[in-house]
């Protein structure tokens, strides 16, 4: 939203204590997507650096989806000191079915079939990154959470329009 008084009241609405909801907490999705298509929230980490164990390729653009913005106007003009991460999936490349979606577990997870090894640590570090990035733009995330939702496998197809 480019209209700075619109943005204004939109945050008003949602953090302002006395002439809107007042919200304490920001909830903010980690992505793992590779791209923004179809409205996915994108991870920093695209592409498979060769292995759990190999150094990652980050990528932050600054921005995290448009989510930095609002969480950082919550933070120093609002005053919400929870700050909370949550990651959708681990990058489809850390999980036993390729793929952000449709299930799929953590490589590594006793009793996971994996080819390409032992991706928690790799994860782990994944998350500490999202939380080092935040911190460098004046936020700190006081929680953080490493999956959403796990089992919930939705039937329904999303459909572009």
């Amino acid at each position: 939203m480019s209209d700075k008084t619109k943005q204004r009241r939109l945050l008003d609405l949602l953090f302002n204590t006395t002439s809107g909801a007042g919200l304490s907490i920001v909830r903010n999705g980690i992505g793992s997507s590779p791209d923004s298509s179809s409205d996915h929230m994108n991870t920093f980490a695209p592409k498979n650096p060769g292995g759990p164990k190999a150094t990652p390729q980050y990528s932050w653009d600054g921005k995290d989806s448009g989510q930095l913005f609002v969480t950082q106007e919550a933070y120093n003009t609002y005053g919400v000191r929870q700050i909370y991460g949550d990651a959708w999936s681990a990058p489809g490349y850390m999980k036993t079915n390729n793929n952000e979606n449709n299930g799929g577990t953590l490589c590594g997870v006793p009793g996971t079939n994996c080819q390409s090894g032992d991706w928690r640590q790799a994860y782990a570090d994944y998350l500490v990154q999202y939380v080092k990035y935040y911190g460098e733009a004046g936020v700190p995330v006081t929680r953080i959470g490493f999956l959403n939702e796990p089992e919930f496998s939705p039937s329904y197809v999303c459909i572009s329009l």
